[in-house]
């Protein structure tokens, strides 16, 4: 998972490392990695002129092994089949994206790009752009290509209608062949979640994990502070009986099992908690007028509470309005008025939890304070 300055690696899907100490352009945008016979490929948007490899990602050293890739691909993504590499490239309201085999050792393209997609918004109202779908003499913006084999099965998926909205998805067309002719899948769009907390899941990628589940990142639109402003969710992914492809997204904003086995529905993954603070009663040691504390509990990633200063005291209370068993408590940062960038090893949100029946005496939640804390960005 690229980003941040470097890229990201699990074992488990849980615990995340970061490997920031690499020679690769990680903030180009939009990057492919492929793996070719034991070692990784990487190139991005406006940097794929070079192709870099490794055969020990975890190092952070990638070496040059093609400088006269074709440049200025938007969003390519690259495929290996079988001893063949094919480049699925483009982005925009008014373009085709393609698909073009590539030589895999020289990386020149062999051939022209066939155009793969192009949108068909009349038909496909999912590509239609808005929070609600709502802007109709808008053009979609369609992007993001990637590729997976299944059983002989090429499954092309693609975003649309643009990563700001609620409604950012990503649809897939299916083929027997890596360059088509491809056909509109029966279940799309593929990637859908345009209520709940978290909104919006396409412009991203489906891989499997190591016993054989898949997993779709997607995109989760925000839009507070920029146009583009994004999260990532993961989702899982099935084929039904038909090898049809879905995703269920119920779960991309609450705790779920990350299963340490093969899994065959989606309800292996569901812990059974139930979401108990929305819209609760709320109180608070302060607020800013545009940030006030209900809207620490109303379930909409584009709103949030902020107390008048940082200072130590400031507090929230939730009143569940009777016992309850609580499983789980996440919390969501908005870093508000924050000017820090980058990333830093000693600066930290600090915090604790306490519960009550009463309103009156108040003991620690689950650890000892001091051991809540996370990383500000």
């Amino acid at each position: 998972m690229f980003g941040s300055g470097g890229y990201y690696y699990s074992s488990d899907l849980i615990e995340w490392k970061l490997i920031d100490d690499t020679n690769l352009p990680t903030e180009s945008f939009a990057p492919t990695v492929v793996e070719m016979q034991g070692e990784l490929y990487y190139t991005a948007s406006y940097a794929t002129d070079t192709i870099y490899k490794t055969d020990n990602p975890k190092s952070g050293v990638w070496e040059a092994v093609a400088c006269n890739f074709p440049p200025g691909m938007l969003e390519p993504m690259l495929f290996y089949d079988e001893g063949r590499l094919y480049l699925y490239a483009g982005a925009g309201n008014s373009v085709s994206l393609t698909g073009v085999e590539v030589d895999p050792r020289t990386f020149q393209l062999l051939g022209e790009p066939s155009p793969l997609i192009r949108s068909r918004q009349r038909d496909n109202g999912w590509e239609t752009p808005g929070d609600h779908h709502d802007w109709m003499d808008a053009t979609p913006w369609l992007e993001g290509m990637w590729m997976n084999k299944r059983g002989g099965k090429y499954y092309l998926q693609y975003a649309s209608p643009g990563i700001q909205f609620k409604t950012s998805n990503d649809g897939v067309y299916v083929s027997d062949t890596p360059l088509g002719p491809f056909t509109l899948a029966e279940h799309n769009p593929l990637v859908y979640r345009p209520e709940g907390f978290t909104t919006g899941a396409g412009n991203g990628g489906t891989f499997q994990d190591k016993y054989g589940n898949y997993w779709h990142v997607g995109t989760v639109a925000v839009t507070a502070r920029h146009y583009f402003e994004r999260r990532l969710s993961l989702y899982p992914f099935f084929f039904d009986e038909d090898s049809v492809m879905y995703a269920y997204t119920e779960l991309g904003d609450y705790p779920m099992i990350v299963p340490d086995h093969k899994i065959t529905s989606p309800e292996e993954l569901f812990p059974g908690w139930m979401l108990l603070s929305h819209n609760k009663s709320v109180r608070s040691s302060s607020e800013l007028r545009k940030y006030p504390a209900c809207c620490a509990v109303d379930e909409d990633i584009r709103t949030w509470w902020s107390a008048e200063t940082a200072d130590k005291g400031e507090y929230l209370s939730v009143d569940l309005g009777e016992e309850c068993e609580i499983s789980a408590v996440q919390i969501n940062f908005a870093d508000h008025d924050a000017h820090l960038f980058g990333r830093s090893d000693s600066i930290f949100y600090q915090y604790y939890l306490e519960e009550s029946a009463d309103g009156k005496k108040w003991n620690f939640f689950g650890r000892q304070v001091g051991e809540y804390r996370g990383c500000s960005s």
